[in-house]
């Protein structure tokens, strides 16, 4: 009876002690691990472990989707406006101020009111009157032109300061319309043959060929050869002060020193035509 009842408390000893065995967690490092390569006998190349492997492959994470599609289709939306941009309409209150008439201009137009000159004349007419007027505003004495002058040194101050005004307020869009309109028109009167006088088309007129070349003059032929021989000596790299003392130079010449440069201009404007 005794023996019997120790046999079961031992049976019951060892079942209990396997289980709690069996539920212990077992340690990783007490189980014996091969390396991740190993050697054999049979060949020498490095074998890699397939769980080592595993664990160095990393997943990759996935991408994010970039805002680079977002920010190509800002530029690409700017770039569209930019090009379909609607151009600036100039109204006169937009325009700079214009530049006043000189006093030659003034009393030009004082001489043609007087003896009722009309400017709607022939190109050849036109040019026949503007020189009479030089002429006669060469023979007009100092207190004669006084009042001219003076007139126009009014108008030109009041022009400097409306036009740096303008500047300072003006937008870059209207700076932008002011200069292509002004190109324009340039370009239609240098292509325009229709024949119609027009005040700034008196230079062209006169002075320039239908391919857009200028026409020489004897002042402008003797200025660029004494350019050449000392004027670039003496002013290196200051043109405006160069020209602004050739005028007098020129001036002080006397008749038959202009007349050579006078006939080869002759001669040069015979070709042209």
């Amino acid at each position: 009876m005794a023996s019997l009842f120790a046999r079961r408390a031992l049976s019951r000893t060892t079942v209990t002690a396997l289980l709690n065995m069996s539920a212990k967690p077992v340690s990783l490092s007490s189980v014996p691990t091969r390396p991740a390569w190993s050697r054999t006998f049979l060949t020498t190349t490095p074998r890699l472990d397939p769980a080592a492997a595993a664990a160095k492959v990393k997943a990759k994470p996935a991408k994010s989707a970039t805002p680079k599609s977002k920010v190509a289709k800002e530029k690409a939306k700017k770039h569209s406006s930019l090009l379909h941009e609607k151009p600036v309409k100039l109204t006169k209150e937009l325009l700079p101020p214009k530049r006043p008439r000189s006093a030659f201009i003034a009393f030009s137009a004082h001489r043609r009111h007087e003896g009722g000159i009309s400017t709607g004349k022939p190109k050849e007419d036109m040019l026949s009157d503007a020189r009479e007027a030089g002429k006669a505003w060469k023979e007009l004495t100092e207190e004669q032109k006084q009042p001219y002058v003076t007139q126009f040194e009014m108008d030109m101050a009041q022009y400097r300061a409306a036009r740096a005004a303008w500047w300072d307020n003006a937008s870059p869009e209207v700076i932008k319309a002011v200069r292509q309109r002004k190109a324009s028109k340039v370009k239609r009167l240098a292509e325009d043959t229709s024949g119609k006088w027009h005040p700034r088309r008196l230079y062209q007129l006169r002075d320039v060929r239908k391919d857009g070349r200028q026409k020489p003059s004897a002042y402008r032929l003797w200025v660029s050869e004494w350019l050449r021989s000392e004027g670039r000596q003496r002013y290196p790299g200051n043109m405006k002060e160069a020209f602004r003392v050739a005028g007098p130079i020129w001036k002080s010449m006397s008749e038959e020193q202009r007349q050579s440069y006078q006939d080869t201009c002759d001669k040069i404007r015979a070709e042209m035509k």
